[in-house]
């Protein structure tokens, strides 16, 4: 549902589920302008760690993100605003979505 909403904002839009697939996405030279990673991956990994590897591997400590999570914890909005992270919590609204896009992304 989400790749179809961003597709719509005439996004280009990659998924990924693991960090080997964000792997063979960077290989093939795609370079994002935001990321969109949800907090709770599998196997006990979390969005924050991924967004740090792939900012590395892109070379941009600065690339925009913004973490989806059901979690409304203060725990965790106080870990994602030392992060710098943006925070988006389930479920979305397309208007909230848009607006925080925004805020990194011209959207047309």
């Amino acid at each position: 549902g989400m790749k179809t909403l961003l597709s719509r904002w005439n996004c280009i839009v990659k998924t990924a589920r693991n960090q080997q697939e964000c792997e063979e996405i960077l290989t093939g030279g795609f370079k994002p302008q935001l990321l969109l990673v949800d907090y709770h991956l599998d196997h006990g990994y979390i969005g924050t760690d991924l967004i740090k590897w792939l900012r590395e591997q892109l070379n941009d400590p600065r690339l925009p993100a913004i973490i989806i999570s059901a979690d409304n914890s203060q725990e965790l909005a106080e870990e994602l605003q030392v992060a710098g992270l943006d925070f988006i919590k389930k479920p979305i609204k397309p208007a909230q979505l848009r607006a925080l896009i925004s805020l990194h992304v011209a959207l047309k």
